[in-house]
C-alpha cells in the first residue's frame, strides 16, 4: 500500500472506499488491527513529541483526519 509522508507521519494513500474495504478486513480478522486518524494538530504535536509519534508511526492504518492532513498530502 502506498505511503504519504507528512510531517514524517506515513499515512496510508487510500480512497473512502479502500478505507472502509481496509476496515472491513480488519473488523473480520481475528488479529488486533490498530488504527489512528491524526488530524493536522495532532500530526503537528507528534512532530514535537518522539513518544506520540512512535505511538502514531505504529499504527497498522494511519488515515488522515481533516482537510489540512488531506491538503498536505
Amino acid at each position: 500500500m502506498e505511503k504519504i509522508d507528512i510531517r514524517g507521519l506515513k499515512f496510508d494513500n487510500v480512497t473512502r472506499e479502500e478505507a472502509r474495504l481496509l476496515a472491513l478486513e480488519a473488523l473480520l480478522s481475528d488479529k488486533t488491527t490498530t488504527v489512528f486518524t491524526p488530524n493536522a494538530e495532532i500530526a503537528y504535536n507528534a512532530g514535537k513529541d518522539k513518544d506520540f509519534f512512535g505511538i502514531l508511526s505504529g499504527a497498522d492504518i494511519l488515515l488522515p483526519d481533516g482537510a489540512g492532513v488531506i491538503k498536505a498530502s
